[in-house]
Formats: structure tokens, sequence, C-alpha cells
């Protein structure tokens, strides 16, 4: 229904467009409406009609401030009495704080001064005070549920009632991720569920957080290291000498000198027995054991035992391997697929052939290991640039080409 003012010996009500009256003049003055709400005023007091008609709220304020979300702040007094009220003009929390801040998880923070960071007090989505304004609080919304409160150099924690969910002062509260909290108290740590009960008794010396908040490696007095899982339960008992933050979704356990493998729920994938251990790439690891290196997979099965004296990294998908001075590839599944019988191989190309050398004569060889000029022929060759490559014999150079073919005969000087 749309209405229209009228002022009748300087007093303003509403009619309809048909000309009838649905709210008498008796205000002073009448706001634009907005979202169904309208503002009027009578002497220094504010109060609301909607568009229907209906007079939401007598004037009784000072001012009335702007609609957000469902909400307005109001003021009682020239002094800054402040309070909130809704749609219905229902006053949700009193007029007695001179700030009142923006939402957050259905908490408003709220102050007596323009201090508030430090002079601050908290009401629930009720309006209920559940933290008074007081000088040095420090208040951490937790989430909808829970508040920790620093009063004194201590932190305590709170529901949304203002009860408190655990007896104890701590140094220290963090929300870790939507599972768990970590706290220090009595200096040292320990963790609490999302409810605000402890679930791990402060007995850590230190801790190592991830990037993700999937995991927390543990440190205990003794330095022995253990596992938090996502769900705040200790996975893995302080015993190791060390847990390195390794591969996505993997952690690098040390006991005795020898490595091992486990993976953020706390599963020993591959117990302590590497010299080293390297990080996955397209699923499969470098291992070291003995001054052997082989290949273990995710599920940490050997897929090549430790048997070669060095691995190369990969290039172009073939990494070369070193056996008894003999040299050879193993592909991105760590496959053998060029058995070591060379006495020296350089990488493959981009073109997908490789100089290899055997008896002190050079050749190439292509990615089945076939051989593109046979060894021996030549002296000296080159890589190949754009499909060619540069071969010498007996001092003199020529050109052939990715099929071995001589497109240039060694001729040239």
């Amino acid at each position: 229904m749309k209405l229209k003012k009228v002022n009748v010996n300087g007093k303003w009500g509403l009619l309809t467009e048909d000309e009838r009256e649905v709210i008498s003049p008796q205000y002073d003055w009448i706001g634009e409406f907005k979202n169904g709400i309208a503002k009027v005023g009578l002497g220094y007091r504010v109060g609301l009609v909607s568009e229907k008609g209906e007079i939401i709220l007598s004037p009784k304020y000072i001012r009335i401030w702007e609609f957000r979300n469902g909400f307005a702040m109001v003021d009682a007094s020239w002094h800054d009495n402040r309070g909130l009220i809704n749609e219905k003009g229902e006053e949700i929390i009193p007029c007695r704080y001179r700030y009142i801040g923006e939402p957050e998880s259905g908490f408003r923070r709220v102050g007596n001064d323009n201090s508030f960071k430090t002079n601050c007090g908290l009401v629930n989505s009720e309006g209920k005070e559940i933290v008074p304004p007081k000088n040095n609080n420090l208040i951490d919304i937790i989430d909808n549920e829970m508040v920790s409160v620093k009063e004194n150099d201590k932190w305590k924690i709170i529901d949304k009632e203002g009860r408190r969910l655990s007896p104890h002062k701590y140094d220290s509260i963090e929300k870790y991720n939507d599972n768990f909290l970590v706290y220090l108290r009595n200096h040292k740590f320990g963790i609490m569920n999302n409810r605000g009960k402890e679930i791990v008794s402060p007995k850590y010396e230190l801790l190592r957080l991830s990037k993700e908040r999937n995991f927390i490696i543990v440190i205990t007095d003794n330095l022995k290291y253990g596992l938090i899982d996502n769900n705040g339960t200790e996975c893995l008992s302080p015993k190791f000498d060390n847990i390195l933050i390794f591969s996505k979704g993997f952690l690098l356990i040390k006991l005795d000198d020898k490595f091992g493998i486990v993976n953020v729920q706390g599963e020993i994938i591959v117990s302590p027995k590497y010299d080293k251990i390297w990080e996955f790439q397209d699923g499969i690891a470098k291992v070291l054991l003995k001054d052997k290196y082989g290949f273990i997979n995710q599920q940490g099965e050997e897929i090549i035992p430790p048997k070669y004296d060095y691995v190369w990294d990969f290039c172009n998908g073939f990494a070369r391997v070193a056996l008894d001075n003999k040299f050879g590839f193993i592909n991105e599944v760590a496959k053998e697929v060029i058995e070591p019988k060379y006495d020296y191989i350089q990488d493959f190309s981009k073109d997908g052939v490789a100089i290899v050398k055997l008896n002190k004569k050079y050749g190439y060889i292509n990615e089945q290991g076939v051989e593109l000029v046979t060894l021996g022929k030549y002296d000296s060759i080159t890589v190949f640039n754009n499909g060619f490559a540069r071969i010498y014999l007996n001092g003199k150079h020529g050109y052939i080409n990715k099929q071995g073919d001589e497109v240039i005969p060694p001729v040239m000087c």
C-alpha cells in the first residue's frame, strides 16, 4: 500500500492514495520510507511507522540510526545511552552503552567509552550481556557458541549465555580449526574440543602447526615428537626423535637416525628404516638404505628395492640410474626401462633422444632403448638441436637426423 503525507495545522499524518486516513496528523515530521519503514518525529523524540500505516514505535528515542540487516542502533539521550532495536521496534539491547559493534557470529561488542577494544563487553544475539564492559578486557569470539575472555592476564572460556565452560584459567586459547582449540596452561600446551572441554591435558612443551590446520606436531619436554589429528586426538604418541612436514598428506618420522613415513591421520605407512627419504613426486619417492637407492610408492611398497649406487633427478620423464659403474634409465613410475649397461649417459632431450657411451664410443638411443646410431661409429657427437646433431669422425664433422641418417656425411673440417 502506497501512502502519502498530509499536513494539518502543522502536524503530519499519512493517507492512502484514495485519501483514507491511516495515521492521523500528530507528528512534527515524517521521513521517507526505506524498506517499508519511516522515521517520525515529535519534539526531540523519534519513532517508527510502517508502510502499512501501523505505528511500530511511538517517539521515544533521541536518535534512531539506519537499519542494517534488520537492526538499528538507538540513542535514548544526548549522552550516547545507546541500544539496539529490531524492525518491530523491540529493544534487543537496552540503552546503556556508548558503543555497539557490528554482529560477529551472533555476538556484539559493547563499550562505555570510545576505547571499546580495551574497555569492552559482549552481548549475545538475544541482547543479554554476558561480559560486562570492563577496563583491559580482551574478547575473542571463537564461534557462535563460545567466547574466550581475558581478565587479569588470564583467559577463561564461556558459552553464549555467559556460563564458564571450564574451571581453569589459561595463558592463551586459540581456535585451531572447526574441531578443536589449542590452549596453554601452566606453561604446557593441551587440546580442548569445540565446546571448551579439555580432551588432551596440558603436557606438550612445543607445537608445530600445519598450514592447512589439519594436524599438529607435538613435542614433549624430553624432546619426543607425536601427532594430533584433525579431530584433536593424539593419534601418534610422542616417541619419535623428530617429525617433519613432508609431502602433501604425509609426514616424515625419525627414530634412531632412521626415517619412515606417516599420514596426517597418524597411520604409519613406512616404519623408520631408511637412511633418507625424498619427497613424493607423482606418487613415488626415492629412498636411501646402506648407500643404495630405491623407490617406494605412497602405500609404502618398495617398487624398486634399494639397489642403485645413485639415482639422478627426473628429466623429461626419465631418471638416470647408476649400478656398478654402469648407467641406465627408469621412467616416472620407477620402472627400469633401460638397464644399466652404458659407461656414460646424458638425460633424454625433449626430442626423446639421449647420448650414450660404451667402450669409449658414443651413440644415440631413444626412449625405448633402441640405438639410433651404431655405437662406435663416430668419435664424438652432440645433442640434437632442431632435429639435427653434429657428428665427428677422423677429425671431420657432419650432421645426422633423429632417425640416424647422415644428412651431411662427416667430410667437413
